[in-house]
């Protein structure tokens, strides 16, 4: 009797198991014999569709699906239709096996024992025999990255000063070369919030925009992988590709899977796709290394930074953390692991920022970056910045006081991870400290070199000396961090250093005398400092020249203590009744300018700054003359601006604040003010209402001058008597005895220009129109969405020297300003974070007086 059957052998070259799909599976002429419920991986299964008895022949269909052994999930479908008929023609007829980017088949036939054809059947003869192989592609297929983007935790300023906030764009194939930062950083920063030994991958993630190129890939499932080197970082999880249109996925960090630390992921990140089964990899087609830079800090930010935390002390701080300190767990004595981050950053500020203390050659302990006794507005621009011809942060102006190493340490802590804040800590009179380290002191070879005497001078034989050497100094007052009371860890960066390891007591007992050690303390009429007489200051109020409060930093108070204005009335005299301004200044805001016609070409700027804030504007000038030795002139001038209900210069209050902050700057050191401050000369009475200076037995120039609301404060050279040609030629250039009115600016006509919702910025052509509402008349602005930005313009009487904002808590933004001259404009971008109701003061700033004023504008958001 002829054989009409079809003898199958399915042969199965994947890594999954082929199990039969009943539905699919059907016997149309004749039977099944030794049909396989299951063909396991790399394995084949012999089966054929046997004819019945008569001349029927054979016919039938056959079905599989191809199952993962990870999950049991269906990956493709094999069908099929062969039939072995006894009147027309063989047949064997595969479906397409898709998706055709993983799977790949093909078969081979013969009749009887002919030859096998390839992928094609004998039309004739019987039986009919089919090998049907199940295989992985070979083929390459492509895809394309589009884009990359993430939501910022904190807001936080580029290297270029731009503010990101929210969700904003990584990375752009449209512009894919214009996004690297020198060698590792990126225009595009972004933070992620994170609390510490939780799961990274739970606290941020990026958007992945990629595009697969092939339709061969709609049905493939696959991964996006994200490497550094040959280290994977980013990680997507497995998804099917759909379509051939622009898919977004989300990639985490799968290293480090958890910290102890803040930590970051900065440089190159080469960006590829694999699909899952089999494991190959999908070829990437366009750029595919993208420069990112995320950082990993705590989720309290310091409010100092609430309106853009600057990249630059990100990446100084990071830049000092090492590899092995990024995530590992290095203590100083059990159970402390959780302060390690500020034991870094103590160890960090204390020697890696090439300070030195005010000793070596300036014997005044004074702080050189805008901080008091109580704290107030850091400069950590100027702390970083680098001098010419170095390459090494914090060497343009090295001299700092613990004021100034507490304001950098507060600043690196609240980065923390931990949720352990410290606080400004601070004790009038410290005392006689014990033989320890000082920052940057150090011997001809550069070895720390052992003090008990802080003031030494410039000889470094009188820096260890006897106890009760007569004339040995002490801390009138010094300021460290420490965790909150009971005062568990104390943090000192500037002596020491100490990193956290001990309590206050222990602290105390370890780095200043006791009573009985030395008679110094008879002898001075002054007793060391002790647990019961630590306080605690406000810290680190602003940087740069922005106060994150309004009405300025905080411990400038509007009325003098009577300690203080009795110390001040004895250098200057009483206050002057002024009900007029009798002598002013002008163009402070300028020196850049005008310094080389002025004091020589041999002068230039190296570091400027200024700033309008609440009732104040601030300028700040680093001057260097080339090829000099000497200490560079350092200018800082305040202009205090209290304005009337009639929008006048309330001259009395506006003096009042003057007074209050000249004073202030007496406390600016560690050692006794009485003993460091003389009477200004005669000569600097033309140049102001009163003055003081530096007295001339000290190794260091300064000369304070206070005209009505402008305090000047001007600083460098070895001495007073050095450093006062140079300052009588700066003030004469700015003096002005023939102005008796100072008009604050005024803003007027205000009205929205441009409003973009969440991840557009103003002006962005998909928003042309204005989204909200202004109210002129209460300046009151009406949003529809939070995270909006916007652009609010305003008519303004004369040229500006700066401008800025501020928000209570943060909640308005200030991305930059921009003032038209020609046509009398001022543009402010804002970014509204919060819906409800905010508050946001404008300030602006007289350019040639520095007089400042201040709109307060009123955001209903939505």
């Amino acid at each position: 009797m002829p054989d009409f059957a079809v003898h199958f052998t399915f042969i199965n070259k994947t890594s999954e198991h082929l199990d039969q799909d009943p539905d699919g599976t059907k016997a149309i002429l004749g039977h099944w014999v030794d049909l396989p419920q299951t063909i396991q991986p790399n394995s084949q299964a012999v089966f054929q569709i046997a004819d019945d008895p008569g001349f029927s022949g054979s016919e039938a269909e056959n079905a599989f699906f191809v199952k993962t052994n990870l999950d049991d999930d269906e990956r493709a479908h094999i069908q099929t239709y062969a039939t072995c008929p006894f009147t027309h023609d063989n047949e064997f007829e595969p479906d397409p096996l898709a998706p055709k980017a993983v799977y790949a088949s093909s078969f081979r036939a013969r009749s009887s024992d002919g030859d096998w054809q390839d992928n094609s059947v004998p039309a004739s003869g019987h039986p009919l025999y089919v090998e049907y192989t199940v295989d992985y592609q070979s083929q390459n297929y492509r895809f394309t990255l589009v884009k990359l983007a993430a939501t910022s935790d904190h807001p936080l300023r580029n290297s270029r000063g731009e503010l990101i906030t929210g969700f904003h764009t990584l990375w752009s194939s449209d512009t894919a070369s214009e996004w690297a930062d020198g060698k590792s950083g990126s225009f595009a920063p972004n933070i992620f919030a994170y609390e510490s030994g939780s799961p990274v991958a739970s606290s941020g993630h990026v958007d992945v925009t990629i595009q697969a190129l092939d339709l061969e890939l709609i049905g493939a499932e696959v991964i996006v992988l994200g490497s550094v080197g040959r280290k994977r970082v980013f990680q997507t999880d497995y998804f099917f590709i759909k379509s051939l249109a622009n898919r977004v996925v989300t990639a985490h960090v799968v290293d480090p899977a958890s910290s102890r630390n803040p930590f970051v992921k900065k440089g190159d990140v080469e960006w590829s796709m694999e699909l899952r089964q089999p494991t190959r990899m999908v070829q990437a087609v366009g750029p595919s290394t993208t420069r990112l830079e995320l950082y990993w800090i705590g989720k309290n930010l310091h409010p100092a930074f609430w309106n853009g935390i600057p990249v630059g002390f990100l990446r100084s701080v990071f830049d000092k953390v090492t590899p092995e300190d990024d995530h590992a767990t290095r203590v100083r004595r059990d159970n402390e692991a959780e302060h390690q981050w500020n034991m870094l950053g103590t160890d960090a500020v204390f020697g890696k920022y090439h300070k030195r203390y005010d000793t070596f050659r300036i014997s005044t302990g004074a702080s050189a970056f805008g901080m008091t006794v109580w704290g107030g507005i850091f400069a950590e621009s100027y702390y970083r910045a680098v001098a010419p011809g170095s390459n090494e942060e914090g060497t343009l102006y090295r001299t700092v006081n613990c004021f100034d190493q507490a304001g950098m340490l507060e600043l690196w802590c609240r980065l923390g991870v931990d949720g352990n804040m410290t606080s400004w800590l601070l004790q009038q009179p410290f005392g006689f400290i014990k033989t320890t380290h000082l920052v940057g002191i150090v011997d001809d070879n550069g070895a720390l070199i052992s003090v008990n005497n802080p003031f030494f001078g410039t000889d470094r034989t009188r820096a260890l000396v006897e106890n009760d050497d007569p004339g040995r100094t002490y801390f009138h007052c010094h300021v460290y961090e420490g965790s909150k009371k009971p005062y568990n860890h104390i943090y000192d960066a500037c002596a020491g250093p100490h990193l956290g390891g001990e309590d206050a007591a222990e602290y105390l007992s370890n780095s200043r005398q006791e009573m009985t050690e030395t008679t110094l303390y008879a002898a001075n009429n002054t007793y060391p400092g002790r647990v019961d007489t630590i306080e605690e200051g406000s810290g680190v109020t602003g940087v740069d020249g922005q106060p994150y409060q309004p009405g300025g930093p905080v411990g400038v108070p509007v009325a003098l203590p009577a300690p203080r204005e009795a110390i001040l009335t004895s250098l200057v005299g009483p206050p002057p009744e002024l009900s007029a301004i009798n002598i002013t200044h002008v163009d402070w805001a300028h020196v850049d300018s005008w310094a080389s016609e002025v004091l020589g070409p041999g002068w230039s700027v190296a570091f400027k700054s200024v700033t309008a804030s609440p009732r104040i504007a601030h300028a700040f000038w680093h001057l260097a003359r080339s090829h000099s030795t000497t200490d560079p002139v350092r200018i800082s001038v305040v202009v205090e601006s209290t304005i009337a209900a009639d929008g006048s210069l309330d001259v009395p209050r506006s003096t009042t604040a003057a007074r209050a902050r000249a004073a202030e700057i007496m406390f600016t050191t560690e050692r006794d003010p009485e003993g460091i401050w003389a009477p200004g000369s005669a000569d600097l009475g033309r140049y102001g209402d009163y003055a003081y200076q530096y007295g001339p037995d000290l190794g260091a120039g300064r000369i304070v001058v206070v005209a009505a609301n402008t305090v000047v404060d001007i600083s460098g050279e070895t001495s007073t008597a050095a450093l006062a040609p140079i300052a009588y030629q700066l003030l004469e250039r700015v003096v002005r005895r023939d102005v008796d009115v100072l008009e604050p600016p005024a803003l007027h006509r205000g009205r929205t220009v441009t409003v973009a919702p969440p991840g557009h910025a103003p002006g962005d052509a998909a928003y042309p129109h204005p989204h909200s509402d202004y109210d002129p008349d209460n300046h009151i602005v009406s949003l529809q969405h939070s995270g909006s930005h916007l652009t609010l313009e305003f008519d303004v009487d004369r040229e500006l020297a700066a401008a800025g904002a501020s928000s209570p808590g943060g909640k308005v933004l200030l991305d930059r300003y921009t003032a038209e001259v020609s046509s009398g404009k001022v543009r402010f971008e804002l970014v509204a974070r919060e819906s409800g109701t905010s508050r946001v003061a404008l300030h602006v700033a007289d350019d040639r007086t520095m007089v400042s004023a201040t709109q307060v504008v009123t955001l209903y958001v939505e």
